[in-house]
Order: C-alpha cells, then sequence, then structure tokens
C-alpha cells in the first residue's frame, strides 16, 4: 500500500512525498502491526537494482528463486503426493474387491467411500498447489528470459511499464523494522 504525505521543507514550501505502507496494517485497521513507512525514493532504487541485476544474470536469479521456493523439496513433494494419490486407487479396488465378495455391507462400502475420497481431495488439493508453484517457477523462467532484452532501457521505462515487470518478478517486499529489504520473487 502506499500513502501520500505533505511535508513542509526547510524553506517553507509543501513537498509532495510517496510512502509506502504495510499492507497488513492497512487491510487490518492497525490491529496486527504498526503503521510503520518507507519512502517510496529510498525503496524504488533498491528494487530497480534487484530487477536489472536478476536481469542481467538470469541463471543466478533463477537460482537464487527456486532456493528461496525450495522447488526442489517441492518436486519430491509431488512425486510424494503422486504415489499417495495411486495408492488410493489401490485402497479402493480392494474394498470395492471386497464388497463384490459379499465380505462389507453396501453401509460399510459407503463409510470407506467417503474416507477415501475426502483423503484423496485433500491430497489433490495439496497437489494441484503445489503443481501450480511449479508451473509458475516455470512462468518465472520464461519471464526472465522474455524481459532480458528490456536490461538497458530499464532505468528510463515509465512508472506503468515498471510496475507490469515488477508484478511479473516480485511477489512480495518485505522491509522490517530496521529497514532491512527482502524481495520475494515469483
Amino acid at each position: 500500500m502506499y500513502q501520500h504525505s505533505h511535508y513542509t521543507s526547510k524553506s517553507g514550501r509543501f513537498v509532495d512525498r510517496l510512502r509506502l505502507q504495510c499492507t497488513d496494517y492497512c487491510r487490518s485497521g492497525g490491529r496486527l502491526c504498526r503503521s510503520n513507512t518507507i519512502p517510496e525514493s529510498r525503496l524504488r532504487p533498491i528494487v530497480l537494482d534487484a530487477v536489472a541485476h536478476a536481469l542481467a544474470h538470469p541463471s543466478l536469479f533463477l537460482e537464487a528463486r527456486d532456493q528461496q521456493q525450495n522447488t526442489a523439496e517441492a518436486r519430491q513433494q509431488l512425486a510424494h503426493l503422486d504415489t499417495e494419490l495411486a495408492g488410493f486407487t489401490t485402497a479402493w479396488n480392494r474394498w470395492s474387491d471386497l464388497f463384490e465378495r459379499g465380505g462389507i455391507t453396501p453401509e460399510e462400502m459407503l463409510d470407506h467411500r467417503q474416507r477415501i475420497l475426502g483423503q484423496r481431495s485433500t491430497l489433490q488439493h495439496q497437489r494441484d498447489t503445489i503443481a501450480n508453484d511449479l508451473d509458475r517457477a516455470e512462468g518465472a523462467r520464461q519471464t526472465v528470459e522474455a524481459l532480458s532484452g528490456l536490461l538497458s532501457t530499464l532505468p528510463d521505462l515509465p512508472d506503468p511499464e515498471l510496475r507490469t515487470i515488477y508484478q511479473q518478478m516480485i511477489r512480495n517486499i518485505i522491509v522490517t523494522k530496521k529497514e532491512n529489504i527482502a524481495i520475494l520473487w515469483w
């Protein structure tokens, strides 16, 4: 979020400055945190330099981004979930065979079906979430490659175009009380 602030300079004139404010503070009405702000003029060059560095060195950027997003771990989780989902199909087939042979009642079969479908639905949702994150990681790779041609003109781009680039590359910017700045990439 941002806010406009009016300050009086030493010469007595009003100066209009843009300050960025914590989104948690704005959304919660002040219940979650304090109204910490940072001048846009201080944050802007840091973000611009980070994006320029990412576009100048895409392989380093993608490696850092993958590390930040734990992409390798996500791939392992995805494989594990696929195995578990396949196990539900096997379990369902066993219960079906048992029912057909008269080993369980229809009510027991429905109970097992509900349990299996509920667990499968939960795991499928987790799998879809992880798969979407990995797809976004591949999209980030393509985005950086596509935007790398803009590196030389990046500082001269108008704000709306810079904003579009920032939205494609940056998920979140975290500024702590001591104004340490961390950029979370898509």
